[in-house]
């Protein structure tokens, strides 16, 4: 991905017209949060935190302080996106709540990433709430325990039926039961230790990749992961 087209820079928060686009509804209060920060820290220092580095960091850091969730490797150093230079990224390259599996697995292999990634990076809906794609269910949880990062997703959402006050979003159910991710899907539904590790080995992993997307030069980057808490053990 290049200029242009999205990726880790901060485009989502900087280019016009990207927090009212259909996928985005929802971030006005994190992004608000977000920018707080960098105009905080732009009052001591001539070089804060770029926008791009201050959304990873705070993904990485609720990832690893949710019960359950892995500590990924943050590297700082992006550059942002510059409104006045680049055009705002193309729309359609988010799947859809909607989309069926190989359309979703199209769009990710377009971005570099493999069925694999799709599944592990899937499992973030362990942790998360919808509240626009179904407004009569605004607010309804994606698994059993959305405030653990935890399986019990990818076994709820695979069952022939969606447990009392769960949404599963109806992209979630195509990925779970394609030909070419159901058995990817399986591998993640136990509820053993040993699962829990595999998947969050492999959200990890493919996590660092999708931070890194679009950035030219990786080697200008620092590994700041020491400043990271601990991980938290499951309930």
């Amino acid at each position: 991905m290049g200029p242009g087209n999205g990726g880790a820079d901060g485009s989502i928060l900087l280019a016009d017209g990207e927090l009212q686009r259909r996928e985005n509804r929802g971030l006005a209060d994190i992004a608000h949060l977000i920018m707080s920060w960098h105009s905080e820290f732009g009052r001591y220092s001539p070089h804060p935190p770029s926008v791009a580095d201050l959304i990873q960091i705070g993904a990485i850091v609720a990832a690893v302080t949710c019960p359950g969730g892995p500590r990924i490797r943050a590297f700082v150093g992006r550059p942002d996106f510059n409104a006045g230079s680049t055009p705002p990224p193309p729309h359609e390259l988010i799947p859809k709540p909607t989309d069926d599996a190989q359309t979703i697995l199209r769009k990710m292999i377009a971005k570099t990433f493999t069925a694999v990634d799709l599944v592990a990076l899937l499992g973030a809906h362990s942790v998360s709430r919808q509240y626009f794609t179904d407004l009569a269910r605004a607010g309804a949880p994606q698994d059993t325990t959305d405030g653990v990062f935890d399986t019990k997703f990818y076994a709820e959402t695979r069952a022939p039926h969606a447990p009392l006050g769960v949404y599963r979003i109806a992209s979630d159910v195509a990925v779970a039961r394609d030909p070419a991710t159901h058995a990817l899907w399986r591998t993640y539904s136990g509820a053993d230790a040993a699962t829990q590790d595999r998947w969050t080995a492999a959200y990890a992993s493919a996590y660092v990749r999708l931070s890194l997307l679009g950035v030219a030069d990786l080697n200008a980057l620092t590994d700041c992961s020491g400043v990271l808490p601990q991980a938290k053990a499951l309930p």
